[in-house]
């Protein structure tokens, strides 16, 4: 019986394995991404206390999984992790409401995402991020 609360998929037992299997619902581009973003996080975002886990925990968190993860960093995002990562950030720190994540997600409004990215590096200036429109922002991977 769905009492309105949230169920998040991750347990504290998974496995990373799990947490993946869980999250991707066995769509192959989620599976991609979500190993992309594992292996990026900790470089890129090295603020994240949870490094690569902290997109994962976000994720189930806000109930994205499969299909809709592929969509958000294929089209959301234009396929850049860093972006992807970022939107997660965002998410969790106020910047990109959950709500407005998840419409974007499903086509139905649109976020600007390079402003968005903006106000991260502002507020973390050690996440690495290069805005090429903009000379005033720059975080490169090493």
């Amino acid at each position: 019986m769905n009492d309105g609360r949230r169920h998040e998929r991750i347990e504290l037992t998974d496995s990373i394995a799990q947490i993946v299997s869980k999250l991707a619902e066995d769509h192959p581009g989620a599976l991609a991404v979500l190993t992309n973003a594992m292996q990026t996080a900790p470089q890129v975002d090295p603020q994240d206390i949870f490094q690569g886990m902290g997109v994962m925990l976000s994720l189930d968190t806000q109930a994205i999984y499969g299909e809709d993860i592929w969509t958000l960093y294929q089209v959301v995002c234009e396929e850049d992790i860093v972006r992807f990562l970022g939107m997660m950030r965002a998410c969790q720190m106020g910047v990109l409401i959950d709500q407005d994540l998840k419409l974007a997600i499903r086509g139905r409004t649109m976020i600007d995402t390079k402003s968005i990215m903006r106000a991260i590096v502002h507020k973390l200036p050690s996440f690495k991020w290069s805005d090429d429109e903009e000379d005033g922002v720059t975080a490169d991977l090493e």
